[in-house]
């Protein structure tokens, strides 16, 4: 979460310099479980894509989306592209916490991952956390 916060940080200060401006949203995706019923994500995501797309964001950011949910939004928004990794693994396992940008209006210069943690280049644990 905190690595999500630092990079909505960054994007701001970005849009700040910018000459037009940047449309910016963050948006809790829910992981997808069968116990949601109704609710599960095969009947939200038309929803969440829209959302992205009613409100003509520029960057968005997703938290708990797990890997099908990251592909499901990538070809449901085609002109965005994501940098972010899984968390189990620090590829594509677990709960994704990732920036999806519009690649037709920026250009990526550098990207990366890293762990608020002692070692903060591999996937690990922080000082106090509960998941990685």
């Amino acid at each position: 979460m905190r690595y999500l916060v630092t990079i909505c940080i960054w994007i701001w200060v970005v849009g700040l310099s910018a000459q037009e401006p940047v449309e910016l949203i963050t948006y809790n995706i829910r992981m997808n479980t069968s116990g949601d019923g109704e609710h599960a994500w095969p009947q939200r995501k038309d929803d969440v894509a829209a959302l992205f797309r009613f409100h003509r964001a520029d960057i968005f950011g997703v938290q708990e989306a797990l890997p099908g949910q990251m592909d499901d939004l990538a070809a449901a928004l085609p002109d965005f592209t994501y940098e972010g990794v899984g968390r189990d693994d620090g590829l594509r396992e677990g709960e994704f916490s990732a920036v999806f940008y519009n690649h037709t209006k920026f250009k990526k210069l550098d990207g990366g991952t890293f762990w608020l943690s002692k070692t903060p280049g591999e996937c690990s644990f922080g000082w106090d956390a509960a998941c990685r």
